[in-house]
């Protein structure tokens, strides 16, 4: 009569195999807030670019019509920012809700990241986009203030940065870390 049984070698390799599934399929338990700050960040600097692009504001019965462009103001003192058009909040295309500087937007209590406006004096910049995506200084004005020079925003967590950079008259935005 013959036995049916695992020989130890059989044993070994199904441990192996189950060993190599699970580090490859268990998700990473660690979160990274640095890259999930500046990734929040850039994609709602970009939403603000849709938004201005995509959006007509022009009132016929209002002079300075092209001044109220959607803009994204960035704070260095209290971390967070806000994103308006027209006076009015822009609300999150997932979660509906107002993207007004708090809570979900305020990226030091949620990341526990610093902000830095490098070369922006002033504690907090308004970044504006024209219905071309073209940046500009600041919410209203007009086609003089586009940026003359690349915006750069850094975030800082644990000794490490990520710097966003929006350029000059394209408003193309990126990440280095």
């Amino acid at each position: 009569m013959k036995k049916h049984a695992f020989t130890m070698l059989e044993l070994v390799f199904v441990i192996v195999v189950i060993g190599i599934l699970s580090a490859v399929i268990i998700p990473r338990m660690d979160r990274d807030n640095l890259y999930e700050a500046s990734e929040q960040l850039l994609s709602h600097i970009r939403y603000t670019q849709h938004l201005a692009m995509s959006d007509n504001i022009y009132e016929e019965s209002a002079a300075n019509w092209f001044q109220d462009r959607w803009s994204i103001t960035i704070s260095e003192d209290d971390h967070n920012y806000s994103i308006t058009g027209a006076g009015t909040p822009a609300l999150d295309p997932l979660s509906k809700v107002a993207i007004d500087g708090t809570d979900a937007y305020d990226l030091e209590s949620k990341y526990s990241v610093q902000v830095d406006l490098q070369g922006q004096t002033g504690g907090s910049f308004t970044l504006g986009f024209d219905y071309l995506g073209r940046p500009h200084n600041g919410a209203t004005g007009s086609v003089s203030d586009i940026l003359t020079a690349e915006l750069n925003v850094s975030i800082t967590s644990n000794g490490e940065t990520a710097t966003i950079t929006v350029s000059q008259e394209t408003g193309y935005s990126r990440i280095t870390y």
